[in-house]
């Protein structure tokens, strides 16, 4: 099955890999080898050293994927070694990505409130738009209201001139 071993020490993986590779294991080893002789697994790099000059025993840790099939009774092994990145360098790119969060969080503020400025302005351009409309509107119904009462007393003065005219 899936085991990742550290040490002497072996857990159960919680995923399966598909395909040809059905097996993955993990091992991470102090330079002392296997405890049961076999692959030495994750071999420390000796001339990595710390701030202080000491040998670090963690500057390195090896990966190894083992491949086992179904079909074929050996399994193939690949050993990796992953060096350990230099906390200064790790510090310093932390702080360039902070930094470039900070600007893009900046500079995404400044964009939204050009945004806001230009909707703000466009709705008061359409409400003050609106308003004139509404006034146009009241003085056209005001006008046709009034035309609609002289229209009555041109009719009226028409019928009584008509009768006065007919005498």
């Amino acid at each position: 099955g899936n085991e990742e071993e550290f040490g002497e020490e072996t857990l159960a993986s919680p995923f399966s890999l598909e395909g040809s590779m059905s097996a993955l294991s993990l091992s991470a080893n102090n330079n002392n080898g296997g405890s049961d002789g076999k692959d030495a697994g994750a071999q420390v790099d000796e001339t990595a050293s710390n701030k202080n000059g000491r040998k670090n025993a963690w500057a390195a840790m090896g990966l190894i994927l083992e491949e086992t099939s179904k079909y074929d009774a050996e399994s193939s092994k690949w050993n990796l070694l992953l060096r350990q990145l230099d906390i200064k360098d790790t510090e310093k790119l932390q702080e360039k990505l902070e930094d470039v969060v900070e600007v893009v969080g900046s500079r995404d503020r400044k964009i939204q409130e050009q945004i806001d400025l230009v909707i703000k302005n466009v709705k008061q351009k359409f409400d003050s738009e609106k308003q004139k409309r509404n006034e146009m509107e009241q003085r056209l119904d005001t006008c046709q209201e009034a035309i609609q009462k002289l229209r009555k007393m041109v009719k009226e003065l028409q019928a009584q001139f008509t009768v006065s005219q007919g005498k």
